[in-house]
C-alpha cells in the first residue's frame, strides 16, 4: 500500500447515517461481511491517524460535543481518482464508454488499467490510478481531485460532490437499498458490449473481476495536468485587495492581510481555516476568533454559511496544530515582495565588493588551477563533456525530457560516474523516486544485472556479490523526503558537508511560492542558482517538457520546456533528452543534446545506451559493442 500511514477511512454501514466510525482500511472488507450489505459506505480519501484522534476528541457544536469527521481539514489520499458518472442508466453508459474512449486516446490511459463499476442504481464509477498524476497526500488533494475531473469529464455529466474532503463513497459489493441491485465490477470489455439489462442482471448478486496488477502504468505520465489545474485552482481575487502600504501592516505577513480583504467563491474555505489557524497560533481566544472571522466573511464575494466558520474554527482548535507556511498553495498565492518573510536571507553585513580587472588576475588563477578536480564529468556524454569542460561550482544544468524517458536514470548514471571515478561527495533528492527504487537502479547499474534479477537476489538472501560493488560508493548520498523546499535541499547540503555534485529529481516536485507554475518555476530556477553558489556546488536538475514533446520520441527543443523562459535564463546548460527512433530504430538508444551551453556547444548530441540487461547507461558506442 503506498503511504502506509494513510491507513483509516471513515465507515457507515446499513444505513448512511451511521457515520464516523473510523478503522484501518485494513478492516473494511470483514466490517462489510458482518453487515446486511444494504447501504455501506467508506471514505473517498485515506486518512491519517490524526483524522481517528480528531473524532475521539470532537468539536463544539450549539455547546455539545458531537463525535463527528465534521470540520475536518487535514491531509488525504486516495488510490484512485474515482468519477461518478451520474445520469439516466442509458445515457450514464453512453458516458462511460465515451470516457474510456477519451482516456484512452487523449490521455494514454490503457482501459484495461482502469477501475470501472456499475454504481447499483443509475451511474457508474471510473477509477484513474493515481499513481498516473504523481499525486501525494495533502490538503489540497481534494481540490486537486475536483479540478482534474472537471477537465478530464468535460461534457459528461458526473457528481462533482464526492471530491469533498469527508464525503462518502459506496462501497462495492453492498446493495443500494432502492433497487436492491449491488455495486459490481465490470471490465472495460462488458462496458463496451453489454447492454443496461444485462448489467443490471449482474448486478443481482456480488461479484469478482479480477483486474491487471497496473504494470503499464507510467507514474507521473500526466503530472503536467495537476501543475495545469493548480494554476487555475486559485482564482483572480487579488484585483479587489486595496494596495500595500507597509506601515499598516504593523509586521503582518502580506497574505494574511491581503486575504482580510475578502475572497472569491472557490477558496473562502481554504482561506479561513489558514486565518483561524493564524489566530490559534497566536493564543487568540477562539470566541474573539470567531467575531473577527465573521466581520472578515462580511468582506467575501459572497460570504460564507456561518456553520462553515465555526466547523474552520473548530478545526483550527482540536488536537490537529496547523502551520501553513510561505509554501503553503494558497498562501504563496497572496504573497508580495513587500512582506517582511519575502527575503529568505538577510541583508549582507558588509558592502558589496566591486572588483578591478587587475584583482581578478589572481582570482582566476587560483580557480583555474584549483577548480580542476572540482569540476563534474559526464564521461558517458564525450562530445557534451568536452564542450562544458565540466559542470563547476556554482553551475547549473538542468535536464529536460518527458516522464518515462530515462531522465533519473541518466542522473542515476551521472552521480555513480562522479562518486567513483572522481570520488566527489555526491547527493541525489530523489523527490520523486522512493529510496528502495533508488537502491535497485543503483544495484543494478552496479552489477549490470537487471532489477528483475536484483530484487530476486535480495529476496533470496543471495547479494554478497553485489553489496561488494558498493565500496566505493560510500560518499553517495540519497534523500527521498516528498515536497522539499529549496530551503531544505541547501540546509541538507550544508549539513552531509564538503558535497561537490547535487542531483535534484524533479524541478515540478519542489515546493515554491508562486500565484502559476511559470511563476514557482521561476523561483526554483532562479533561487536553484543561488543555492549552487552559496553551497558552492554543481547541481544537475531534473524537468520534465510538456505534451507538446509527445511520447517521448520527439526531439526536444527549449520551447518544450514547462514554462521554458524561466529553465533558459536560469540554466547555465540545458540538455534535451528524447529515444532517438530515427537513428536507432530499435529504441534502445536515447539522445542528449545541448539546448543552451555557457560555454558553447548548442546543438552538440550524445547517445547513450543500457548497458546488457541492467539501467545502466553508456556512451552508444560501447553499449552498442556491449550488446554484439
Amino acid at each position: 500500500m503506498r503511504f502506509p500511514e494513510f491507513k483509516y477511512v471513515e465507515l457507515a454501514t446499513d444505513k448512511v447515517s451511521n457515520r464516523n466510525t473510523i478503522v484501518e482500511i485494513g478492516e473494511v472488507n470483514t466490517r462489510l461481511n458482518q453487515s446486511s450489505r444494504k447501504e455501506c459506505y467508506r471514505s473517498y480519501y485515506r486518512m491519517p491517524i490524526d483524522l481517528l484522534e480528531y473524532v475521539k476528541k470532537g468539536i463544539m457544536v450549539e455547546g455539545e460535543i458531537q463525535h463527528t469527521v465534521k470540520g475536518w481539514d487535514g491531509e488525504v489520499y486516495t488510490d484512485y481518482l474515482w468519477m461518478d458518472i451520474d445520469d439516466e442508466l442509458e445515457k450514464a453508459l453512453e458516458g462511460v464508454r465515451f470516457l474510456i474512449g477519451r482516456l484512452k486516446h487523449n490521455y494514454g490511459i490503457p482501459p484495461d488499467t482502469l477501475r470501472l463499476y456499475f454504481s447499483g442504481a443509475k451511474g457508474f464509477h471510473v477509477g484513474i490510478d493515481s499513481r498516473w498524476f504523481g499525486l501525494v497526500p495533502s490538503r489540497k488533494l481534494p481540490q486537486q481531485c475536483k479540478k482534474l475531473a472537471e477537465l478530464i469529464c468535460e461534457g459528461i455529466k458526473i457528481d462533482f460532490a464526492v471530491y469533498d474532503r469527508t464525503r462518502l463513497f459506496r462501497l462495492s459489493g453492498s446493495i443500494n437499498a432502492k433497487t436492491g441491485l449491488y455495486k459490481i465490477p465490470l471490465t472495460a470489455t462488458e462496458i463496451e458490449t453489454l447492454t443496461v439489462d444485462e448489467i443490471k442482471e449482474l448486478a443481482k448478486k456480488p461479484r469478482e473481476v479480477e483486474y491487471k496488477n497496473g504494470d503499464d502504468i507510467i507514474e507521473g505520465e500526466l503530472a503536467d495536468m495537476v501543475q495545469e489545474v493548480e494554476e487555475n485552482s486559485v482564482p483572480e481575487t487579488l484585483d479587489h485587495t486595496p494596495a500595500i502600504r507597509k506601515k499598516s501592516l504593523h509586521g503582518t505577513k502580506v497574505c494574511l492581510w491581503r486575504i482580510m480583504c475578502g475572497v472569491d467563491e472557490g477558496i473562502r474555505d481554504e482561506c479561513a481555516i489558514r486565518l483561524a489557524a493564524d489566530y490559534s497560533k497566536k493564543g487568540m481566544p477562539p470566541e474573539i476568533c470567531y467575531s473577527l472571522l465573521n466581520a472578515w466573511n462580511e468582506h467575501n464575494r459572497p460570504p460564507l454559511d456561518k456553520s462553515v466558520i465555526t466547523e474552520k474554527i473548530a478545526s483550527a482548535y482540536g488536537t490537529t496544530k496547523y502551520d501553513f507556511g510561505c509554501n503553503d498553495h494558497i498562501l504563496s498565492a497572496f504573497c508580495h515582495e513587500d512582506c517582511f518573510l519575502f527575503r529568505q536571507k538577510e541583508e549582507l553585513a558588509e558592502p558589496i565588493k566591486a572588483y578591478t580587472i587587475e584583482e581578478l588576475i589572481p582570482i582566476y588563477t587560483e580557480y583555474v588551477k584549483n577548480g580542476i578536480k572540482t569540476k563534474v564529468q559526464f564521461s558517458f556524454l564525450p562530445k557534451i563533456n568536452k564542450k562544458m569542460r565540466g559542470l563547476r561550482q556554482g553551475e547549473v544544468c538542468i535536464l529536460q525530457a518527458r516522464p518515462g524517458v530515462g531522465k533519473s536514470l541518466i542522473a542515476q548514471t551521472a552521480i555513480h560516474s562522479v562518486v567513483r571515478q572522481q570520488r566527489m561527495t555526491s547527493v541525489m533528492f530523489s523527490i520523486e523516486m522512493p529510496k528502495e527504487q533508488f537502491f535497485e537502479r543503483s544495484a543494478s547499474i552496479e552489477s549490470k544485472w537487471s532489477t528483475e534479477a536484483v530484487e530476486e537476489k535480495y529476496l533470496n538472501d543471495n547479494h554478497a556479490d553485489i553489496d561488494d560493488k558498493f565500496t566505493d560508493l560510500q560518499m553517495l548520498y540519497v534523500v527521498d523526503k516528498a515536497g522539499l523546499s529549496l530551503g531544505d535541499i541547501q540546509e541538507t547540503i550544508e549539513n552531509i558537508g564538503d558535497v561537490g555534485f547535487v542531483i535534484v529529481d524533479y524541478m515540478s516536485l519542489v515546493r515554491a511560492p508562486g500565484n502559476n507554475l511559470y511563476e514557482r518555476t521561476s523561483y526554483v530556477a532562479r533561487h536553484l542558482k543561488e543555492v549552487a553558489k552559496e553551497t558552492q556546488t554543481a547541481i544537475l536538475m531534473l524537468s520534465q517538457v510538456s505534451r507538446e514533446g509527445g511520447d517521448g520520441t520527439a526531439e526536444i527543443t527549449l520551447s518544450m520546456g514547462r514554462d521554458s523562459g524561466a529553465i533558459e535564463e536560469a540554466g547555465d546548460f540545458v540538455w534535451g533528452v528524447w529515444i532517438d527512433m530515427e537513428s536507432y530504430p530499435k529504441g534502445n538508444v536515447l539522445a542528449v543534446k545541448m539546448l543552451k551551453g555557457r560555454r558553447g556547444g548548442a546543438g552538440l548530441r550524445d547517445h547513450i545506451t543500457f548497458i546488457g540487461e541492467s539501467v545502466g547507461l553508456a556512451a552508444a558506442e560501447d553499449g552498442e559493442r556491449h550488446h554484439e
